[in-house]
């Protein structure tokens, strides 16, 4: 789970993507990293 976490971390940040799209899904996916856990 902690790979497909990191895989997103850096999909998230890479050049491609918006800044403020990215911290906004990693915002949400750290709530649901807290609900899981």
């Amino acid at each position: 789970f902690f790979f497909f976490f990191f895989f997103f971390f850096f999909f998230f940040f890479s050049p491609k993507t918006n800044n403020l799209t990215a911290f906004t899904v990693l915002n949400t996916f750290s709530i649901v990293l807290i609900w899981v856990s």
